[in-house]
């Protein structure tokens, strides 16, 4: 198969490269050797039509197929939008890409070049820009919201974690043993905004939050309202246990206008 590869190089060389036209008319014949030699230092072509084909949680990138014979793979150039200069990432013998390295709500800036078995490689392509939003997050820490940006009229998933709570654990510890910790079965959360000015949660309404096994975390939503500009939020068990992260709460920037 590589011999008839290279057979069908030499042919296409010497037919595109039979002779050379000088300026005065004279002609000279060029071996198949010297046509090689040219065809071999012929770039890949850029590739083009560089999409979005991004799924639920994937981000993924297509771009049309190079169909030159001695053509080998893709090098993709990637950079996020705080970057100044775009990084060789990876390369793929694909024309697509699923960029595994992306968080949600960030703008990714993708270059494609092709290279050939001879080491020529095309021109970088023109940019794609990618803002990608994901349905999933993986909360950090005792407290954590999605998304991290917040705004009036919009909502907010509020996490919390009573395992990394160091209060609730040390109010947990049984009297048998300091180490043994009872386990918690229920979470309530109290919020409100603007420094506790306002709250939408009365004494004997603060609802009580979700459980996903998945995360290990508990999970409440909330709306956003308007003159909020910050959000305010503690936490008690079903036996009243409170964090309210020494007694300074957990607070949140609230921005004054919405990202829609």
């Amino acid at each position: 198969m590589k011999k008839l590869k290279k057979v069908n190089l030499i042919l296409l060389a010497l037919f595109l490269c039979i002779i050379v036209v000088y300026g005065n008319g004279n002609e000279k014949e060029i071996s198949s050797t010297n046509a090689i030699n040219i065809l071999e230092k012929v770039q890949p072509k850029i590739p083009k039509n560089i999409t979005e084909v991004s799924s639920v949680d994937k981000l993924i990138i297509k771009w049309d197929k190079n169909i030159e014979p001695d053509f080998v793979g893709y090098s993709i150039f990637r950079k996020i939008d705080s970057q100044e200069e775009f990084k060789k990432c990876t390369i793929t013998k694909q024309n697509e890409y699923e960029d595994v390295r992306v968080e949600s709500e960030n703008k990714y800036f993708y270059k494609i070049s092709a290279f050939d078995v001879n080491g020529n490689e095309s021109e970088l392509s023109e940019e794609i820009v990618v803002n990608f939003k994901s349905s999933k997050y993986y909360p950090e820490g005792v407290c954590d919201i999605y998304p991290k940006k917040l705004h009036i009229g919009e909502k907010v998933n509020i996490y919390f974690s009573w395992k990394k709570s160091s209060t609730m654990r040390s109010t947990r510890k049984t009297e048998q043993s300091l180490r043994a910790v009872r386990l918690i079965n229920r979470i309530f959360i109290k919020y409100g905004f603007n420094n506790w000015s306002y709250s939408l949660t009365e004494a004997d309404k603060e609802p009580e939050m979700e459980y996903i096994k998945e995360l290990e975390y508990y999970v409440y939503t909330i709306e956003i309202p308007e003159n909020s500009k910050e959000l305010n939020i503690s936490f008690y068990d079903e036996d009243s246990d409170v964090d309210n992260n020494y007694s300074k709460n957990y607070n949140y920037k609230i921005e004054s206008k919405s990202a829609k």
